[in-house]
């Protein structure tokens, strides 16, 4: 079983590599190939992956502590009841992956692709989201709470009991967004009624 500390890739092709319950701690992997690697179980703490390529991998029940995974892509990877405790994704893609019981602790998700992913009942208080794409994305019942959702793209996401409550929505488009059902407050509302043309005296 993998055990690493402090080891550094650069342009490595691990594609295939079969990393099941391996432990890195401090690696760093910059523009490395982990398409359809078997990662199940992995755990990171505290390791860096800057514009590595995870399309079609496993990373099934695996635990990320302090890691940082930037301009990454997801594509159909399979992250299913995977952890992520104070990790930093801006800029990755999660297209098509398996989101199914993932758990985001608090965070840094800015820039994001989470298009059209299933994250009803996500409990992300507090994680930023600026300019993150969730076009489509169903949000139903999901703690949204104290987010910085800056510019985010939320046209025609389902947000059916979605609580907005003290997040931060400057510059997000309400024209295509369905806030039926949703809790938002009272900065929220103002913003809601400006973008249909209200005028707030």
């Amino acid at each position: 079983m993998i055990e690493w500390n402090g080891r550094e890739f650069e342009g490595e092709d691990l594609r295939d590599v079969e990393w099941t319950e391996a432990t890195l701690h401090d690696c760093r992997f910059v523009n490395c190939n982990f398409t359809h690697a078997q990662m199940k179980e992995l755990q990171t703490h505290g390791c860096q992956f800057v514009g590595c390529n995870f399309s079609g991998a496993s990373l099934n029940d695996s635990l990320h502590h302090s890691s940082a995974f930037v301009n990454c892509q997801f594509q159909g990877a399979n992250l299913f009841v995977s952890r992520w405790k104070g990790c930093k994704l801006t800029g990755s893609s999660f297209v098509e992956a398996d989101l199914t019981g993932i758990s985001i602790d608090g965070g840094d998700l800015s820039f994001v692709n989470l298009r059209s992913q299933e994250l009803n009942r996500q409990k992300l208080r507090g994680v930023q989201l600026v300019e993150a794409d969730l076009y489509g994305a169903q949000l139903e019942k999901a703690d949204l709470r104290d987010c910085d959702l800056s510019r985010a793209n939320l046209a025609h996401t389902k947000l059916k009991g979605a609580d907005f409550r003290g997040a931060e929505m400057d510059g997000v488009s309400f024209v295509n967004m369905d806030v039926r059902g949703a809790r938002l407050d009272l900065q929220q509302a103002l913003l809601l009624a400006r973008s249909l043309g209200a005028l707030i005296d």
